[in-house]
């Protein structure tokens, strides 16, 4: 019996999707180092795929520019970013994010309205306050970190 195509498909995105995952969870992890080169076929042998996923899945790391990708020389990884550029980061995503509240809580209709309370009271429920605390602890590091 013949696998569907589309099932071929989606076989092939979740194992692209799995490698990419155990990838940068190394890179996050620092089990690659900054500046350290990334062998396409090592990692297929590594991890006991062929070379494609793992193309795919550097071609995506290097789009989030934790790897680089040089001609004749290959992957490598990227240095992290530093405590101020995470910082920096935040604020930016704060002031854009504070923006489009605004833009949106001026066009809100009444259903979307009691949508959005339905959908925070049900995230409420299973985390209760994430938000808050969330908000502290970033608060906090970033104070921490605008000293340094």
């Amino acid at each position: 019996m013949k696998t569907p195509v589309h099932s071929s498909v989606e076989n092939k995105n979740v194992l692209a999707d799995s490698i990419y995952d155990q990838l940068k969870a190394r890179i996050m992890d620092l089990v690659f180092q900054p500046g350290s080169r990334l062998n396409i076929d090592a990692l297929a042998g590594e991890l006991n795929v062929s070379p494609t996923p793992i193309r795919e899945a550097l071609a995506r790391l290097a789009a989030e520019r934790l790897v680089t990708f040089e001609a004749f020389k290959g992957y490598s990884v990227n240095q992290p970013l530093t405590p101020r550029q995470v910082a920096d980061l935040m604020h930016v995503r704060r002031l854009i994010e504070t923006d489009a509240i605004r833009l949106a809580a001026r066009r809100i209709q009444m259903p979307e309205l009691v949508m959005l309370e339905k959908v925070l009271a049900a995230g409420a429920a299973t985390h209760p306050a994430p938000g808050r605390r969330v908000t502290a602890a970033l608060t906090s590091w970033t104070r921490s970190s605008t000293r340094a």
